[in-house]
């Protein structure tokens, strides 16, 4: 079989589009729309395939459906399989356990192309995911694979209904529309499902499929002009659109519409023989490839560095990708997809590699799975044998302050893990998405623990900033026989008012939750109720005349105010330091004396806190002020009693935290005699 000779100015398109996605990957600052190069493959996509279609719909011997997904098949899987395979080897090599978790678990779903699925049930943030997977990119694979399922039966039997060209465009334009007014319609209503949706991203194939519908008798006059404007659309979504415009919904019309006017354009002359320039060619002609290998390089790195590649880095990183891309359309992609005995062979044949493949990959992925979970847990035992070790020193929070019991002083060479890359893997139990809604989600997730007939019932509520105290309330909670509840959601403190969060959705999902919240726990049996926040994400439209802190503080105030009225004892968490990404590359690089990584007090914690500002208007809350837990005179140690107070620039290690279960133990008590 012999390859097909692709118009220059569509291969051309290929490598704008892999460019942007790879460039917007691996410089997010430098092309804040690069991710836009996703809508300009989805166009090409539809216009190559239903111009296929067409023509074999129309044919004497009309379409075969097996052969067409044979051949999509023989063209798509044999590199996939390559490439994620081999990262799924170097992610075992290079990458911790608990980061390795998320591709694990998204490594079947990017092979059945139902990834775009798995990533909206799992309510990922595309451009915010602090784990991605290293298959997250599979998403628009997954969407163009279920394309290629759905569209050619769809034009089969409108066309064996009606045999007119006409009707055959009528219901693609039909379907198109459709399809935007819901891209529309979810974009402003759930934008972090809109994004990944099949549905609301198949208008922009149906542009590229009334694209070849269309038949272009002559060139046209102003070809070339029509084509660099198309171009310039491009760019500019590439350059303009960025994380926090309102994508897909209208804006994805600018990359999807220069793209057709391209197309349509099919310049000649002068700008033909720029698009055919030999590099341009070359990179359009790995463009998939390189954007299978692109992604699993430039996280594998991260992971591995456990901090952000220097520029020097990714470049390095960038080269390896076109390398390997070379090397895998040279091996893997044309070996296969022209292999003489697949194409004209019967499809069952393909079917059959394909089964056979498959097994394998679940086989691959369930052991990969299995021997990562007992990695975990062995670290888990670990890191808990290390503790109970050590138990005889005064550890973390006790070194700070008489927590109630004779220890010894701690050993200044203890580390507690004795891994510092650990840190980053420790979570606390509740950010499993089985409790935790996402920053996106319009869900309130509760778990409970403990005795469900207690005669006490404790309320854990707000962001990431208040999940990290859960181990150590939960302990002082089964100790007294009590019940917990948790409410907790990604980036989202429980206070009322309008948010300004300039992510699609976030400012809207999270005011959906906090009406939700406050009505259940109003209306339930809680007895304490105890609330924490970040400070760092806490935005709030301000009133004239008014600071943030201010705003701040009166949010707050309101709803201190609501939970007493509604008969609630209330404990609220002063917000604790925010040390900064500098910490995490610091202690990495002086592991042996983290003293030089100490941070100075007035730069990690804010000197008035809006929740302690709250507290003052409202006596009998309870205030949790752990302040002197942290930071001693004008310094807030990097390393606390042989362990280390921060999981990474913004959060509270819950090991650190159980430290201070005595403290807790305390409050509760305290809280327990006001009801």
């Amino acid at each position: 079989m012999t390859k097909r000779v692709v118009r220059p100015d569509i291969q051309f398109l290929r490598m704008v589009a892999v460019l942007m996605v790879t460039l917007f990957h691996f410089w997010p600052a430098k092309l804040p729309g690069g991710f836009a190069g996703v809508d300009v493959f989805f166009v090409i996509s539809g216009y190559l395939i239903s111009s296929s279609l067409f023509k074999a719909v129309k044919s004497e011997t009309g379409l075969s459906l097996a052969k067409f997904w044979s051949g999509r098949v023989r063209r798509l899987l044999p590199a996939a399989i390559v490439v994620s395979t081999l990262s799924f080897i170097a992610l075992f090599i290079l990458v911790n356990p608990a980061q390795r978790i998320s591709s694990i678990q998204h490594f079947i779903p990017s092979f059945l192309y139902y990834e775009n699925i798995q990533l909206q049930f799992d309510s990922v943030d595309y451009f915010a995911d602090p784990n991605p997977s290293i298959y997250q990119h599979y998403w628009s694979l997954s969407v163009e694979e279920q394309f290629y399922l759905i569209w050619p039966i769809v034009l089969l039997l409108t066309w064996r209904a009606f045999k007119s060209v006409g009707k055959l465009r009528s219901v693609v334009i039909l379907a198109t529309a459709s399809s935007f007014a819901y891209g529309l319609y979810l974009t402003f209503t759930n934008p972090a499902a809109a994004y990944f949706n099949s549905f609301s991203r198949a208008w922009e194939f149906g542009l590229g499929a009334i694209l070849a519908t269309l038949t272009f008798k002559r060139e046209w006059r102003f070809a070339k002009t029509i084509s660099i404007f198309g171009l310039a659309l491009i760019g500019a979504s590439s350059l303009l659109i960025n994380q926090s415009s309102h994508f897909p919904g209208y804006l994805a019309l600018v990359p999807a519409l220069g793209t057709v006017l391209v197309i349509a354009a099919s310049a000649t002359g002068w700008l033909k023989a720029f698009y055919s320039w030999g590099p341009f060619q070359f990179l359009g002609d790995i463009s998939y490839s390189l954007y299978l290998w692109h992604w699993p390089v430039v996280v594998i790195l991260t992971y591995w560095l456990a901090k952000h590649p220097s520029n020097h880095q990714l470049a390095g990183a960038l080269a390896m990708a076109i390398v390997f891309s070379w090397l895998t359309k040279k091996f893997v992609e044309d070996p296969i997809r022209f292999n003489q005995k697949l194409a004209t062979g019967e499809p069952s044949l393909t079917f059959k590699w394909l089964s056979v493949s498959l097994v394998a990959i679940i086989a691959v992925a369930t052991l990969g799975g299995s021997y990562n979970t007992g990695v975990i847990a062995q670290r888990q035992k670990d890191l808990q044998k290390q503790l109970t070790d050590n138990a005889a020193y005064c550890l973390g929070a006790e070194s700070l302050q008489n927590l109630g019991r004779t220890c010894e002083a701690v050993p200044g060479n203890l580390r507690i893990p004795a891994d510092y890359q650990l840190v980053s893997q420790i979570f606390p139990e509740i950010q499993d998405l089985k409790c935790r809604a996402d920053t996106f989600e319009k869900v309130v997730r509760v778990c409970d623990f403990g005795n469900r007939n207690a005669a006490v019932e404790v309320a854990l509520v707000g962001d990431s900033h208040a999940a990290p105290w859960f181990s150590a309330i939960h302990s002082v909670v089964l100790k007294n026989n009590w019940h917990l509840v948790t409410y907790y959601k990604s980036a989202c403190a429980l206070a009322p008012g309008a948010r300004t969060d300039t992510a699609p959705g976030k400012a809207a999902s999270c005011e959906w939750w906090n009406n939700q919240v406050m009505k259940r726990i109003a209306n339930s049996k809680t007895d304490i109720v105890i609330v924490g926040y970040a400070e760092l994400t806490l935005n709030l439209a301000q009133k004239p005349g008014e600071t943030r802190l201010q705003t701040q503080t009166n949010s707050l105030s309101q709803m201190l105010g609501g939970l007493e009225a509604a008969g609630k004892t209330v404990i609220a968490i002063r917000d604790t330091p925010v040390p900064g990404s500098k910490l995490t590359t610091c202690l990495t690089e002086h592991f042996e004396a983290p003293t030089l990584c100490h941070l100075k007090k007035t730069e990690v914690l804010k000197p008035v806190d809006a929740m302690e500002l709250a507290v003052l208007k409202h006596p009998k809350v309870l205030l949790a002020d752990f302040t002197k837990y942290f930071c001693v005179e004008q310094v807030c140690p990097a390393l606390i009693g042989g362990i280390y107070p921060y999981r990474d620039d913004d959060h509270v290690l819950s090991v650190y935290a159980d430290t201070l279960t005595p403290v807790w133990s305390e409050l509760l008590a305290n809280a327990s005699a006001e009801r």
